[in-house]
């Protein structure tokens, strides 16, 4: 019997999805990015390097590794959060960590194309672990 997730805040997507953000060499994963109050972070750009292909322009992360950036307090909690999982990800030799998307947020800015079908390239890792928001 599974729980029943809460609603999603008006403008994102009804289905949340698992992705992987992506690091680079330094433990950064690239992504320009604002707080939403009550949703999460929302990615807005992505660096070439490490590049994000589990994620689009305009989605928002509502949990990053086991915490839950849709339910920060404020911004600089919210970034504390996704610095330290990033953080604690790169301490201990991972590339990338699991994060819930909820989906784009409407008129936040130039959206991405839908997703395409996926290629051996680009595919999802399937390795992300779904943590309840």
């Amino acid at each position: 019997m599974g729980v029943d997730a809460p609603p999603l805040p008006p403008g994102c997507s009804a289905t949340p999805r698992a992705a992987r953000l992506l690091l680079d060499e330094q433990g950064v994963p690239g992504v320009k990015s604002t707080w939403l109050p009550g949703v999460g972070v929302q990615v807005f750009s992505f660096e070439e390097v490490p590049g994000q292909p589990d994620l689009f322009e305009g989605e928002v992360l509502a949990v990053l590794g086991s915490s839950s950036l849709a339910e920060a307090p404020n911004e600089s909690e919210a970034m504390k959060r996704f610095s330290d999982e990033c953080y604690a990800a790169f301490a201990q030799t991972k590339r990338g960590l699991s994060c819930v998307v909820t989906g784009l947020v409407q008129g936040a800015g130039p959206l991405a194309p839908p997703p395409k079908t996926a290629d051996a390239a680009h595919a999802p890792s399937g390795r992300a672990r779904v943590y309840q928001a």
